[in-house]
């Protein structure tokens, strides 16, 4: 039988093509902030060729940007062509109720749809995250430290997070498979008390969230402050240092704000993933 996996696995090759375009695309968009302190720097001085380093980036990352967005459409689109046909197919030979193979059928778009979205995501995240230390440390190794220390509280958090959310993610598609029944065949108040519990559920999984989140915007303000606080201290700082440091601590602070959505979409992905079979 042909299953998600197999398919997969059968477009590897394409896969990581593509996801190495992504790679070379989220490579030149770290270095934005790199480019922009030499041109000011550069300017600043009448030094006009400065801008030649962020020109070049600019095109090389419109370029790479281009060419994914056309090349992963198109993947993704088979993908899903591929595995939403054979998992109708295969699940009503098996005898499974309409209701569970739509469901399904949704989850393989689900599955689709994060490879295509959250996987890029979760590399841009991880480019800003460990980029931009690995820049910080570059210009200065006490702010590259100050913010790489925001990484052990933020792993901890989002760790335990996962975990919960893995598990409210299965209760969620329980009931989501037993929809199409409800709605043929259930009551008004059956229906009713079946969305309300849908309802609940997805409150839990926002909630958590919500607390993953806030307690790392209390701990990131903390640490983006003592940056501010270093970069007063270091003697003879230029401004378009001054500006790549602030940029690169921000992207990081960015990147930490998107974790909880890219580990809430891997927590359905891996649910939707084992009833796919």
């Amino acid at each position: 039988m042909i299953s998600p996996r197999n398919v997969i696995k059968a477009h590897r090759g394409r896969i990581s093509f593509t996801y190495g375009l992504t790679a070379v695309e989220n490579l030149f968009d770290l270095l934005y902030p790199f480019a922009v302190g030499v041109a000011i720097n550069g300017l600043m001085n009448q030094q006009w060729l400065a801008l030649a380093p962020l020109v070049a980036i600019w095109l090389a990352h419109t370029s790479s940007g281009y060419l994914r967005q056309r090349y992963d459409t198109r993947l993704f689109t088979r993908i899903y062509t591929h595995i939403a046909s054979h998992t109708v197919v295969a699940q009503r030979k098996q005898g499974h109720p309409t209701s569970d193979i739509a469901a399904r059928t949704d989850m393989v778009e689900e599955l689709v749809e994060f490879m295509e979205g959250d996987v890029p995501a979760a590399m841009l995240a991880l480019f800003g995250l460990l980029g931009g230390a690995a820049m910080l440390f570059y210009y200065d190794w006490v702010a590259g430290a100050l913010m790489s220390a925001v990484l052990v509280p933020a792993s901890i958090i989002y760790l335990r997070f996962g975990r919960s959310a893995r598990n409210m993610e299965h209760h969620f598609n329980d009931r989501s498979e037993r929809e199409v029944e409800l709605i043929e065949h259930a009551g008004p108040a059956s229906i009713r008390r079946h969305f309300n519990n849908l309802s609940r559920w997805r409150i839990k999984i926002s909630d958590a969230e919500a607390r993953s989140w806030s307690s790392i915007e209390l701990i990131s303000l903390v640490a983006f402050v003592a940056v501010l606080l270093r970069l007063t201290q270091i003697d003879g700082i230029l401004a378009g240092d001054i500006f790549a440091m602030v940029a690169y601590a921000l992207r990081m602070l960015d990147a930490l704000d998107d974790v909880p959505e890219r580990v809430a979409a891997l927590s359905r992905m891996l649910d939707n993933f084992k009833r796919l079979g």
